[in-house]
């Protein structure tokens, strides 16, 4: 399987047609087809559904597509991180952060500048999703770091704590039952719909803050990104527990933010794996980043 091929794939997927996808590349459009039809069938299943109007992904092809988006930026991050070992001070190429919606990144955001300011030919790649796909992609070498909350995989990554973040509830000013709050309790929260982060540790910090109020019944609705859930706040779907800075996102003249009663706060840590060789530009940046937290 060749790189260029999967980068045609992509094509092919974000155009929608194999002949406008064709004329992109400037590629005859029956060596692409044969191109996708040989990948087809070495992959065994089929990536497109072939239509009058163009092709649609399958299932089995939209699994791919993530995959190949990943393999094609390690691909390119890689080409690009390896200048950086010919010419150690004038450092160039990219550096990948999956990054959740936490107080921590005004912190790297920080640590960022300051390194454009030294290093003016790197690159910085932010990637805005939960804590599970962040190791997972770190694992697979698609991220160089990651910011997540309440890590505790000490065995597998490298953590530096950064700090504490502190959750609260996000309401509709049309919800009557919050109106008179300036905190909410656990029991408060009884019988009420629910939107919360789908990373396994958001869920399981959520679970002991509410304690016998816990009601799986009352979680309605899981996003990896808490701007996401605004409409259904609005629509009085549920309210969204989350952490502070993501919450206050949001349109005060629409939303309210209701503080926790016992406060529930989480550390926040930027990872990285263990036991593997770092390319000289994350080594740096992590250096940067130490002298930020001193």
């Amino acid at each position: 399987m060749e790189l260029k091929v999967l980068k045609n794939f992509l094509c092919i997927a974000r155009c929608g047609s194999i002949i406008k996808a064709s004329e992109e590349l400037h590629i005859a459009q029956p060596a692409l087809s044969k191109q996708i039809s040989n990948l087809e069938d070495e992959l065994g299943i089929r990536l497109f559904n072939r239509t009058s109007k163009g092709v649609l992904l399958t299932a089995a092809g939209e699994f791919f597509k993530s995959k190949a988006i990943d393999l094609v930026s390690l691909s390119d991050s890689t080409l690009s991180n390896m200048k950086s070992f010919i010419d150690k001070e004038n450092l160039y190429g990219k550096i990948t952060i999956g990054i959740g919606e936490l107080e921590a990144m005004e912190l790297i955001s920080s640590a960022i500048y300051k390194f454009n300011q030294i290093y003016k030919n790197v690159k910085f790649e932010l990637d805005t999703t939960n804590s599970d796909n962040i190791k997972e992609k770190i694992n697979n070498g698609v991220y160089d770091l990651g910011i997540v909350i309440d890590h505790n995989d000490f065995e597998n990554f490298n953590a530096v704590e950064l700090k504490e973040e502190e959750w609260g509830l996000l309401v509709s000013k049309t919800n009557e039952r919050f109106s008179d709050l300036d905190y909410v309790t656990p029991e408060a929260l009884k019988n009420e719909k629910l939107i919360y982060p789908n990373s396994h540790e958001a869920r399981n910090a959520l679970i002991r803050w509410l304690g016998r109020y816990y009601d799986e019944n009352n979680f309605v609705v899981d996003t990896n990104l808490m701007l996401n859930s605004a409409s259904l706040v609005a629509l009085r779907v549920g309210s969204t527990l989350g952490i502070i800075p993501s919450i206050n996102s949001f349109n005060p003249d629409k939303f309210k933010f209701l503080k926790l009663n016992p406060s529930l706060k989480s550390k926040s840590y930027l990872i990285f794996r263990k036991n593997v060789s770092r390319n000289i530009l994350v080594d740096r940046f992590l250096e940067l980043v130490y002298n930020e937290l001193i």
